[in-house]
């Protein structure tokens, strides 16, 4: 079953130029007062076609603007795509960003109650999973402390537990795991191992790790300047990459 269909996506953003120098004086600014700034419209993402079955774990790799988070962007519903469509059959657990999901001012356990609502779920769904989420995470000594006070660490640990441990059949994860410690990443990987083998669970995530990439990913989509360049199994789409980019590392500036 396709979890998720992506058909001719793009994503547009209008860009307006300032008239005035990067450092202006009393003049500039007189003389840029009342002039329309020039507008240039910028794709982020263009033509974007590619599905995912129940079960497969998907890489998103590129440069630094190539679109990565756009898409993720898009597939949970945060901003809306400019042409094309993307489906997705299930509940989607997201980690876009430390701290996204969380309410600043709620405690862990409020932001695990509040998370678990979001994904439809009941509070005895919830309490079922409660004590897995608080040890999995590790923050049981701050569970009732606002999250506005936890560290970038602490907020990826209890996000993460969250989308593991409570019922979704996507997950989106977007180079969150990347702030955890080395530990807690090694342990996330095989979570998320476990979740496909033992529940299906669909899984797209984005990382410059290249090698849990080909470690975890069955395969690839590379993002190069908001286009496709490449998708396929991870075995062939990430030596291609990785040619790219010792390729660019060995070009010298000019």
């Amino acid at each position: 079953m396709k979890m998720i269909e992506v058909e001719n996506l793009g994503k547009k953003y209008r860009k307006h130029t300032s008239l005035e120098p990067t450092f202006p004086t009393l003049r500039d600014r007189l003389l840029s007062w009342g002039r329309q700034a020039p507008v240039h419209d910028f794709w982020a993402l263009q033509d974007i076609n590619f599905s995912l079955e129940e079960g497969q774990v998907l890489g998103v790799i590129g440069h630094n603007g190539a679109g990565k988070s756009t898409l993720f962007k898009i597939l949970s519903q945060v901003t809306r795509p400019t042409t094309g469509r993307a489906v997705l059959r299930g509940r989607v657990a997201s980690m876009l960003e430390v701290g996204t999901g969380f309410h600043p001012e709620l405690s862990g356990r409020e932001n695990v109650y509040l998370n678990g609502t979001i994904l439809g779920m009941s509070r005895s769904e919830i309490d079922s999973h409660f004590d897995e989420i608080v040890e999995f995470a590790g923050v049981a000594d701050f569970l009732d402390d606002p999250v506005k006070y936890y560290s970038s660490g602490m907020y990826t640990r209890l996000a993460f537990s969250i989308s593991a441990f409570l019922a979704s059949e996507i997950m989106i994860i977007d180079e969150v795991l990347s702030v955890g410690d080395a530990s807690f990443q090694k342990k996330s990987l095989e979570k998320v191992r476990q979740l496909v083998r033992d529940q299906g669970r669909t899984v797209m995530i984005v990382s410059h790790n290249l090698a849990g990439v080909a470690q975890l990913t069955d395969r690839c989509l590379w993002l190069d300047h908001g286009r496709l360049k490449k998708q396929g199994p991870t075995q062939k789409v990430l030596p291609l990459y990785k040619a790219q980019q010792e390729r660019l590392t060995r070009t010298p500036k000019r």
